[in-house]
């Protein structure tokens, strides 16, 4: 599969595991792109925008004293993963082996999320 930081990737290549489903309509896939770019300059991960950046921040805040090696966690409504990705982030910085499980009802936001992270 081939994705970028931006969220763009094939909607024909996902990994067997999960898959859109096969009649999700390309605006609904677009869909899922723009609100990923909400969260982050041109959908770039690396340029959350500064409202996200402090929610985020104060995400990490949180889970800080919780995060250890091993831990599994819930991300449920991950959307287009704007803040499972700087945890998973944050955790392997930290050499953190963590397990999150993630689920969305929206299908155009989980999309992008899974594109981003396989």
């Amino acid at each position: 599969m081939t994705s970028s930081n931006d969220g763009s990737c094939s909607i024909n290549e996902w990994p067997a595991e999960w898959a859109p489903p096969a009649d999700l309509p390309s605006a609904m896939v677009e869909d899922g792109r723009e609100y990923h770019r909400v969260l982050f300059h041109d959908g770039d991960t690396k340029r959350p925008r500064g409202w996200h950046h402090d929610n985020v921040a104060h995400l990490l805040e949180l889970v800080d004293p919780h995060l250890k090696d091993k831990a599994v966690g819930l991300d449920y409504a991950t959307g287009t993963g704007g803040s499972a990705i700087p945890l998973l982030e944050y955790a392997s910085s930290r050499d953190l082996d963590v397990t999150l499980a993630m689920t969305d009802v929206m299908p155009s936001w989980f999309a992008t999320a899974h594109c981003l992270l396989h």
